[in-house]
């Protein structure tokens, strides 16, 4: 049997896309999560949310913190992490 596309318990399996419920886009508002083809990420909902889409990593959210001492800045602006802890609540 070959399927182009399976819902199976809310998750949703199409044939250029992996996502739950009404997420069905990388930057969707909706609850969810997103995995496409291209390398199209994005987990989360419209307030905060992880979206990578193909070159730019996105994060929002109201609360988020890391600790390194190993991150610096490029001649281009690029935050460089070589290793960081991330911590929940300070």
């Amino acid at each position: 049997m070959t399927a182009t596309s399976a819902t199976i318990g809310g998750i949703h399996v199409t044939s250029n896309a992996i996502y739950s419920g009404s997420h069905n886009a990388y930057n969707s508002s909706n609850q969810g999560f997103y995995l496409g083809s291209g390398g199209l990420f994005g987990v989360g909902n419209g307030e905060s949310y992880l979206r990578w889409d193909g070159s730019d990593l996105t994060i929002r959210t109201s609360n988020f913190a890391w600790d390194s001492d190993n991150s610096s800045m490029d001649q281009n602006g690029s935050l460089i992490i070589s290793d960081a802890t991330f911590v929940e609540n300070l």
